[in-house]
Protein backbone atom coordinates (compact mmCIF):
# COMPACT_ATOMS: atom_id res chain seq x y z
CA UNK A 1 0.00 0.00 0.00
CA UNK A 2 1.35 3.43 -0.93
CA UNK A 3 2.14 5.89 1.85
CA UNK A 4 -0.56 8.26 0.56
CA UNK A 5 -3.22 5.54 0.69
CA UNK A 6 -2.06 4.45 4.14
CA UNK A 7 -2.21 8.04 5.40
CA UNK A 8 -5.71 8.48 3.98
CA UNK A 9 -6.83 5.25 5.62
CA UNK A 10 -5.40 6.27 8.99
CA UNK A 11 -6.99 9.73 8.83
CA UNK A 12 -10.33 8.14 7.95
CA UNK A 13 -10.01 5.74 10.87
CA UNK A 14 -9.22 8.62 13.25
CA UNK A 15 -12.24 10.60 12.03
CA UNK A 16 -14.46 7.56 12.50
CA UNK A 17 -13.04 7.05 15.98
CA UNK A 18 -13.79 10.65 16.99
CA UNK A 19 -17.34 10.49 15.63
CA UNK A 20 -17.95 7.19 17.40
CA UNK A 21 -16.58 8.59 20.69
CA UNK A 22 -19.11 11.43 20.59
CA UNK A 23 -22.12 9.16 20.15
CA UNK A 24 -24.55 9.50 23.04
CA UNK A 25 -23.23 12.94 23.98
CA UNK A 26 -25.19 16.06 23.09
CA UNK A 27 -23.18 18.92 21.54
CA UNK A 28 -23.53 21.04 24.68
CA UNK A 29 -22.23 18.13 26.76
CA UNK A 30 -18.89 17.92 24.97
CA UNK A 31 -17.19 20.59 27.13
CA UNK A 32 -18.49 18.78 30.24
CA UNK A 33 -17.01 15.53 29.00
CA UNK A 34 -13.55 17.08 29.43
CA UNK A 35 -14.01 19.82 32.04
CA UNK A 36 -16.63 18.06 34.14
CA UNK A 37 -19.98 19.34 35.33
CA UNK A 38 -20.05 22.79 36.84
CA UNK A 39 -20.22 22.96 40.63
CA UNK A 40 -20.73 26.00 42.83
CA UNK A 41 -18.62 24.58 45.64
CA UNK A 42 -14.96 25.59 45.87
CA UNK A 43 -12.56 23.15 44.19
CA UNK A 44 -11.22 20.49 46.58
CA UNK A 45 -7.58 20.26 47.54
CA UNK A 46 -5.28 19.27 44.65
CA UNK A 47 -7.92 20.13 42.05
CA UNK A 48 -6.41 21.51 38.85
CA UNK A 49 -8.93 24.35 39.09
CA UNK A 50 -7.13 25.65 42.18
CA UNK A 51 -4.51 26.90 39.74
CA UNK A 52 -6.92 29.72 38.91
CA UNK A 53 -8.55 30.54 42.26
CA UNK A 54 -5.62 30.50 44.68
CA UNK A 55 -3.59 33.63 45.38
CA UNK A 56 -0.35 32.30 43.90
CA UNK A 57 -0.53 34.58 40.89
CA UNK A 58 3.01 33.73 39.84
CA UNK A 59 2.18 30.04 39.46
CA UNK A 60 -1.01 30.83 37.54
CA UNK A 61 0.87 33.20 35.24
CA UNK A 62 3.59 30.63 34.56
CA UNK A 63 1.02 27.99 33.71
CA UNK A 64 -0.93 30.28 31.39
CA UNK A 65 2.20 31.43 29.59
CA UNK A 66 3.42 27.85 29.13
CA UNK A 67 0.05 26.74 27.80
CA UNK A 68 -1.07 29.72 25.75
CA UNK A 69 2.19 30.75 24.07
CA UNK A 70 2.87 28.37 21.16
CA UNK A 71 6.17 26.52 21.42
CA UNK A 72 8.12 23.66 19.87
CA UNK A 73 8.78 20.33 21.61
CA UNK A 74 12.51 20.24 21.16
CA UNK A 75 15.71 21.75 22.48
CA UNK A 76 16.16 25.39 21.50
CA UNK A 77 19.17 26.39 19.39
CA UNK A 78 22.11 27.64 21.43
CA UNK A 79 22.01 31.00 19.67
CA UNK A 80 18.53 31.72 21.07
CA UNK A 81 18.75 33.61 24.40
CA UNK A 82 17.98 31.32 27.36
CA UNK A 83 14.97 33.40 28.43
CA UNK A 84 13.41 32.94 24.98
CA UNK A 85 14.31 29.24 24.83
CA UNK A 86 12.29 28.64 27.98
CA UNK A 87 9.24 30.26 26.37
CA UNK A 88 9.36 28.95 22.82
CA UNK A 89 11.05 25.54 23.21
CA UNK A 90 9.78 22.88 25.62
CA UNK A 91 11.52 19.51 26.00
CA UNK A 92 10.36 16.41 27.84
CA UNK A 93 12.19 16.34 31.18
CA UNK A 94 12.65 13.91 34.06
CA UNK A 95 11.69 15.25 37.48
CA UNK A 96 11.47 13.77 40.96
CA UNK A 97 8.84 14.38 43.63
CA UNK A 98 8.85 13.09 47.22
CA UNK A 99 6.15 11.05 48.93
CA UNK A 100 3.45 12.66 51.09
CA UNK A 101 5.95 13.07 53.96
CA UNK A 102 8.68 14.63 51.86
CA UNK A 103 10.83 11.49 51.52
CA UNK A 104 12.47 10.40 48.30
CA UNK A 105 13.61 6.98 49.51
CA UNK A 106 10.51 5.35 50.98
CA UNK A 107 9.73 2.00 49.33
CA UNK A 108 13.30 1.62 47.99
CA UNK A 109 12.43 -1.65 46.21
CA UNK A 110 9.89 0.16 44.00
CA UNK A 111 10.14 2.76 41.23
CA UNK A 112 6.99 4.77 40.48
CA UNK A 113 6.72 6.82 37.27
CA UNK A 114 4.09 9.30 36.11
CA UNK A 115 3.58 10.36 32.46
CA UNK A 116 1.28 13.39 32.15
CA UNK A 117 -1.27 14.40 29.53
CA UNK A 118 -1.83 17.48 27.38
CA UNK A 119 -1.82 21.10 28.54
CA UNK A 120 0.42 20.15 31.45
CA UNK A 121 3.49 22.19 32.28
CA UNK A 122 6.10 21.33 34.87
CA UNK A 123 4.09 22.89 37.69
CA UNK A 124 0.88 21.06 36.82
CA UNK A 125 2.70 17.73 36.40
CA UNK A 126 4.16 18.23 39.88
CA UNK A 127 0.66 19.02 41.17
CA UNK A 128 -0.57 15.71 39.71
CA UNK A 129 2.38 13.80 41.16
CA UNK A 130 1.83 15.34 44.60
CA UNK A 131 -1.74 14.05 44.66
CA UNK A 132 -0.60 10.62 43.50
CA UNK A 133 1.96 10.65 46.32
CA UNK A 134 -0.75 11.60 48.82
CA UNK A 135 -2.94 8.67 47.76
CA UNK A 136 -0.28 5.98 47.29
CA UNK A 137 2.39 7.21 49.77
CA UNK A 138 5.20 6.81 47.22
CA UNK A 139 7.76 9.19 45.68
CA UNK A 140 7.39 9.66 41.93
CA UNK A 141 9.63 10.13 38.92
CA UNK A 142 7.80 12.36 36.43
CA UNK A 143 8.26 11.99 32.70
CA UNK A 144 7.11 15.55 32.06
CA UNK A 145 5.66 15.54 28.57
CA UNK A 146 5.89 19.26 27.84
CA UNK A 147 2.95 21.29 26.59
CA UNK A 148 3.24 23.38 23.44
CA UNK A 149 -0.19 25.02 23.61
CA UNK A 150 -3.77 23.83 22.98
CA UNK A 151 -3.58 23.59 19.19
CA UNK A 152 -0.14 21.98 19.11
CA UNK A 153 -1.03 19.49 21.86
CA UNK A 154 -4.25 18.46 20.12
CA UNK A 155 -2.43 18.05 16.81
CA UNK A 156 0.22 15.98 18.59
CA UNK A 157 -2.50 13.74 20.03
CA UNK A 158 -4.12 13.34 16.61
CA UNK A 159 -0.69 12.55 15.14
CA UNK A 160 -0.03 10.04 17.93
CA UNK A 161 -3.47 8.46 17.70
CA UNK A 162 -3.42 8.06 13.92
CA UNK A 163 0.30 7.60 13.20
CA UNK A 164 2.03 7.03 16.56
CA UNK A 165 3.99 10.28 16.29
CA UNK A 166 5.42 10.75 19.78
CA UNK A 167 9.10 10.00 19.46
CA UNK A 168 10.62 12.72 21.65
CA UNK A 169 8.94 11.80 24.98
CA UNK A 170 9.37 8.07 24.27
CA UNK A 171 13.09 8.62 23.62
CA UNK A 172 13.41 10.30 27.02
CA UNK A 173 11.21 7.86 28.96
CA UNK A 174 12.39 4.50 27.64
CA UNK A 175 15.94 4.55 29.07
CA UNK A 176 14.48 5.42 32.50
CA UNK A 177 11.99 2.55 32.43
CA UNK A 178 14.60 0.12 31.10
CA UNK A 179 17.07 1.13 33.81
CA UNK A 180 14.48 0.52 36.53
CA UNK A 181 13.57 -2.91 35.12
CA UNK A 182 17.22 -3.97 35.01
CA UNK A 183 17.91 -2.75 38.55
CA UNK A 184 18.20 -5.92 40.69
CA UNK A 185 17.19 -3.97 43.82
CA UNK A 186 13.73 -3.27 42.41
CA UNK A 187 10.79 -5.62 42.92
CA UNK A 188 8.22 -3.42 41.18
CA UNK A 189 8.26 -0.77 38.48
CA UNK A 190 4.96 1.12 38.32
CA UNK A 191 3.98 3.44 35.47
CA UNK A 192 0.91 5.67 35.84
CA UNK A 193 -0.09 7.48 32.65
CA UNK A 194 -2.86 9.96 31.93
CA UNK A 195 -4.43 11.03 28.63
CA UNK A 196 -1.66 11.74 26.10
CA UNK A 197 0.66 9.96 28.51
CA UNK A 198 -1.16 6.71 27.66
CA UNK A 199 -0.17 7.15 24.00
CA UNK A 200 3.44 7.51 25.12
CA UNK A 201 3.11 4.45 27.36
CA UNK A 202 1.83 2.47 24.38
CA UNK A 203 5.03 3.30 22.48
CA UNK A 204 7.13 2.24 25.48
CA UNK A 205 5.37 -1.13 25.46
CA UNK A 206 6.18 -1.54 21.75
CA UNK A 207 9.84 -0.72 22.44
CA UNK A 208 9.95 -3.25 25.26
CA UNK A 209 8.68 -5.89 22.86
CA UNK A 210 11.86 -5.39 20.80
CA UNK A 211 14.23 -5.86 23.75
CA UNK A 212 12.35 -8.72 25.41
CA UNK A 213 14.45 -11.85 25.87
CA UNK A 214 11.62 -14.04 24.53
CA UNK A 215 10.90 -11.73 21.59
CA UNK A 216 11.69 -14.39 18.98
CA UNK A 217 9.23 -16.77 20.65
CA UNK A 218 6.28 -14.36 20.83
CA UNK A 219 6.85 -12.16 17.74
CA UNK A 220 8.25 -13.21 14.37
CA UNK A 221 11.42 -11.58 13.08
CA UNK A 222 9.46 -10.07 10.22
CA UNK A 223 6.97 -8.57 12.66
CA UNK A 224 9.83 -7.18 14.78
CA UNK A 225 11.29 -5.50 11.70
CA UNK A 226 7.88 -3.99 10.87
CA UNK A 227 7.52 -2.79 14.46
CA UNK A 228 10.92 -1.11 14.42
CA UNK A 229 10.19 0.56 11.09
CA UNK A 230 6.86 1.84 12.42
CA UNK A 231 8.60 3.26 15.49
CA UNK A 232 11.15 5.00 13.28
CA UNK A 233 8.32 6.60 11.29
CA UNK A 234 6.78 7.79 14.55
CA UNK A 235 9.93 9.72 15.42
CA UNK A 236 11.48 7.29 17.92
CA UNK A 237 15.26 7.46 17.61
CA UNK A 238 16.48 5.18 20.42
CA UNK A 239 18.09 2.01 19.10
CA UNK A 240 16.85 -1.22 20.73
CA UNK A 241 20.29 -2.73 20.07
CA UNK A 242 21.73 -0.27 22.60
CA UNK A 243 19.71 -1.88 25.42
CA UNK A 244 20.27 -5.25 27.05
CA UNK A 245 17.49 -7.79 26.88
CA UNK A 246 14.71 -7.61 29.47
CA UNK A 247 14.09 -11.04 30.98
CA UNK A 248 10.71 -12.53 31.82
CA UNK A 249 11.35 -12.03 35.55
CA UNK A 250 12.22 -8.38 34.94
CA UNK A 251 9.17 -7.81 32.73
CA UNK A 252 6.99 -9.31 35.47
CA UNK A 253 8.01 -6.39 37.72
CA UNK A 254 6.35 -3.88 35.39
CA UNK A 255 2.79 -2.66 36.01
CA UNK A 256 1.14 -0.02 33.81
CA UNK A 257 -1.94 1.91 34.98
CA UNK A 258 -3.63 4.21 32.48
CA UNK A 259 -6.21 6.91 33.21
CA UNK A 260 -8.37 7.92 30.23
CA UNK A 261 -6.48 5.46 28.05
CA UNK A 262 -6.98 6.80 24.52
CA UNK A 263 -4.49 4.48 22.79
CA UNK A 264 -5.68 2.32 19.93
CA UNK A 265 -3.28 -0.47 20.81
CA UNK A 266 -1.61 -1.49 24.06
CA UNK A 267 -0.93 -5.20 24.00
CA UNK A 268 1.02 -7.47 26.32
CA UNK A 269 4.71 -7.79 25.49
CA UNK A 270 4.38 -11.48 26.36
CA UNK A 271 0.79 -12.53 25.55
CA UNK A 272 1.44 -16.08 26.77
CA UNK A 273 2.19 -14.84 30.30
CA UNK A 274 0.03 -11.67 30.17
CA UNK A 275 3.05 -9.44 30.88
CA UNK A 276 3.39 -6.66 31.82
CA UNK A 277 0.33 -6.06 33.98
CA UNK A 278 -1.93 -3.43 32.37
CA UNK A 279 -5.03 -1.74 33.80
CA UNK A 280 -7.02 1.16 32.41
CA UNK A 281 -9.49 3.54 34.08
CA UNK A 282 -12.03 5.80 32.40
CA UNK A 283 -14.99 8.00 33.28
CA UNK A 284 -18.03 6.93 31.29
CA UNK A 285 -18.56 10.39 29.77
CA UNK A 286 -14.89 11.34 29.30
CA UNK A 287 -14.60 11.99 25.57
CA UNK A 288 -10.87 11.22 25.57
CA UNK A 289 -11.35 7.82 27.22
CA UNK A 290 -14.10 7.12 24.66
CA UNK A 291 -11.49 7.51 21.92
CA UNK A 292 -9.73 4.43 23.27
CA UNK A 293 -10.61 2.13 26.15
CA UNK A 294 -14.28 3.18 26.36
CA UNK A 295 -14.98 3.28 22.62
CA UNK A 296 -18.65 2.32 22.19
CA UNK A 297 -17.57 -0.44 19.79
CA UNK A 298 -14.04 -1.58 20.59
CA UNK A 299 -13.90 -4.12 17.78
CA UNK A 300 -15.29 -1.84 15.08
CA UNK A 301 -12.81 0.91 16.00
CA UNK A 302 -9.89 -1.55 16.11
CA UNK A 303 -9.14 -0.75 19.74
CA UNK A 304 -6.88 -3.47 21.16
CA UNK A 305 -6.01 -2.77 24.80
CA UNK A 306 -5.04 -5.69 27.02
CA UNK A 307 -5.86 -6.01 30.71
CA UNK A 308 -8.94 -5.04 32.74
CA UNK A 309 -10.80 -1.92 31.63
CA UNK A 310 -12.45 -0.08 34.52
CA UNK A 311 -15.27 2.41 33.95
CA UNK A 312 -16.82 4.85 36.43
CA UNK A 313 -20.47 4.86 35.44
CA UNK A 314 -21.95 8.34 35.33
CA UNK A 315 -18.47 9.86 35.61
CA UNK A 316 -17.75 13.12 33.79
CA UNK A 317 -14.53 15.00 33.18
CA UNK A 318 -11.00 14.30 32.04
CA UNK A 319 -8.72 16.04 34.58
CA UNK A 320 -6.56 13.57 36.48
CA UNK A 321 -6.81 15.06 39.97
CA UNK A 322 -10.28 16.58 39.93
CA UNK A 323 -12.15 13.90 37.98
CA UNK A 324 -10.21 10.67 38.65
CA UNK A 325 -7.98 10.69 41.72
CA UNK A 326 -10.51 12.60 43.82
CA UNK A 327 -13.14 9.91 43.18
CA UNK A 328 -10.66 7.17 44.13
CA UNK A 329 -9.61 8.96 47.30
CA UNK A 330 -13.22 9.45 48.41
CA UNK A 331 -14.12 5.82 47.76
CA UNK A 332 -10.94 4.04 48.86
CA UNK A 333 -8.48 6.43 50.50
CA UNK A 334 -7.74 7.32 54.10
CA UNK A 335 -7.82 5.07 57.11
CA UNK A 336 -5.21 4.18 59.69
CA UNK A 337 -4.03 0.96 58.02
CA UNK A 338 -2.29 0.48 54.71
CA UNK A 339 -4.38 -0.38 51.69
CA UNK A 340 -7.82 0.67 50.43
CA UNK A 341 -10.95 1.07 52.53
CA UNK A 342 -12.68 -1.87 50.86
CA UNK A 343 -11.87 -4.88 48.70
CA UNK A 344 -14.31 -3.69 46.04
CA UNK A 345 -13.70 -1.88 42.74
CA UNK A 346 -15.70 1.17 43.88
CA UNK A 347 -16.07 3.68 42.22
CA UNK A 348 -15.32 1.62 39.08
CA UNK A 349 -16.69 -1.51 37.44
CA UNK A 350 -15.41 -3.71 34.65
CA UNK A 351 -16.03 -2.64 31.07
CA UNK A 352 -15.77 -4.61 27.86
CA UNK A 353 -14.83 -7.95 29.34
CA UNK A 354 -12.01 -9.14 31.55
CA UNK A 355 -11.94 -10.87 34.92
CA UNK A 356 -11.00 -9.08 38.14
CA UNK A 357 -12.64 -8.38 41.49
CA UNK A 358 -10.95 -5.02 42.07
CA UNK A 359 -8.15 -3.03 40.43
CA UNK A 360 -4.68 -4.17 41.37
CA UNK A 361 -3.74 -0.50 41.63
CA UNK A 362 -5.99 -0.10 44.65
CA UNK A 363 -3.78 -2.45 46.65
CA UNK A 364 -1.14 0.30 46.81
CA UNK A 365 -3.45 2.95 48.25
CA UNK A 366 -2.37 4.46 51.56
CA UNK A 367 1.00 2.71 51.42
CA UNK A 368 -0.41 -0.77 50.74
CA UNK A 369 1.91 -3.45 49.39
CA UNK A 370 -0.27 -4.39 46.43
CA UNK A 371 -2.48 -7.37 45.61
Amino acid sequence: MSSAKQTAREVKALASNVIDAGKGLQPWELPQSVLGRLRRAAPPRYSEYLMFVERDLGRSARYLSNVLIPSLQRAGPSWVPSALREVFFHETTIQHRPDQLGSYDSFPAEDWFFINGILTDSGMAGWNADYLARIFHRPFTIVQNATDGPLADLLECADEKAFGMNGEPADIAFPEIHRALKDPTKDRVIVIAHSQGTLIAAVLVRLLRLVYARADEVVSEARQAEELEALRRSGVTVDPDDFSDVTTDELARLEIYCFANCASEMRYVDPDLALPWIESFGNEHDLVARLGMLAPDLEAENIDIDGPLWVRRGGWGHLLNHHYLRAIELAQGGGASAGPKTLSAEPFELYGGGEADAPRLFGYINGGRGR
